[in-house]
């Protein structure tokens, strides 16, 4: 190991006491604000280090950490990580130890609509959906009524415009939706809230294991069928969203909502890309 991992085997050994590490393997893209390292102890079990490098990534691990406190007693048909251990205050870095959940990330862009996997990955979604919301507000993480939730699109609706980059028929399009009262009756319910490609974890044609919880919160289910119409084709997207709501009651309006929020993710994207000069 080079000085870099045996630092932080250090730090993790520090967060576990007693346990001897090996080896270390760096996820360098992981999370881009956070140095984040597999480790193997000497008993072959693997750990995943969290180290963050700046305040926004330590309050992202500290809301992760909460929200799979939250979900520890939750029956879920995969796998999640769970808080081993976490630097003592004497040490000058701070790091956080997890479960490692193992897996093959999904390729969502990749998929063929004869894939399995389709069934398995809107099964997963609706047993997010299924859990109890009281026991998400219960710990004091977000909440969101339909109101709270338009009011946010709304805001989103409003800077895209404010670019000038947005066609005017597309402007006007979202405008009526978000003026459309009977699109926005739904049942908010514990959702995901940070779903991507690489917190879906897969073996074979399964999903076994979820990652990445720290948007864990109760608001519009649209959201995370929302994040899977940003990676995948039309008719994978389209897929996902029947097998989804051939395990949970979902209303009407679901895929529309869905497609809306994808559109206006699109415009908040460009919006930061303006704001970095990045277009």
């Amino acid at each position: 190991m080079g000085k870099p991992s045996l630092i932080l085997a250090a730090l993790a050994a520090d967060a576990i006491p007693g346990v001897r590490f090996v080896s270390v393997q760096d996820l360098a893209d992981y999370e881009p604000d956070s140095r984040t390292m597999v480790l193997t102890d000497d008993q072959g079990r693997q750990v995943l280090l969290k180290a963050p490098k700046t305040v926004v990534a330590a309050t992202t691990i500290g809301t992760e950490v909460r929200a799979l406190r939250v979900l520890r007693p939750v029956s879920l048909p995969f796998q999640i990580s769970s808080l081993l251990g976490e630097t003592s205050a004497k040490a000058q870095t701070k790091a956080y130890l997890f479960d490692y959940v193992a897996g093959n990330e999904v390729n969502l862009g990749s998929i063929k609509l004869d894939d399995p996997i389709i069934t398995s990955i809107g099964s997963a979604i609706a047993k997010i959906h299924a859990i109890p919301t009281g026991l998400v507000s219960d710990a004091g993480l977000p909440e969101y009524a339909p109101a709270q939730s338009v009011r946010e699109r709304v805001a989103e609706f409003d800077r895209a415009m404010d670019t000038g980059k947005i066609h005017r028929d597309l402007l006007e399009r979202w405008q009526q939706a978000l003026l459309d009262v009977n699109l926005f009756r739904y049942q908010p319910t514990v959702i995901h809230g940070s779903l991507t490609s690489q917190s879906l974890l897969s073996q074979g044609s399964e999903i076994t294991g979820v990652t990445d919880w720290a948007g864990l919160r109760v608001d519009d289910p649209a959201l995370d069928l929302a994040a899977i119409y940003g990676e995948a084709a039309p008719e994978i997207s389209a897929a996902i969203t029947l097998a989804y709501e051939g395990n949970i009651r979902a209303d009407r309006n679901l895929r529309q909502r869905a497609n809306l929020y994808f559109e206006l993710s699109l415009a908040s994207y460009l919006l930061q890309s303006s704001e970095l000069g990045d277009e």
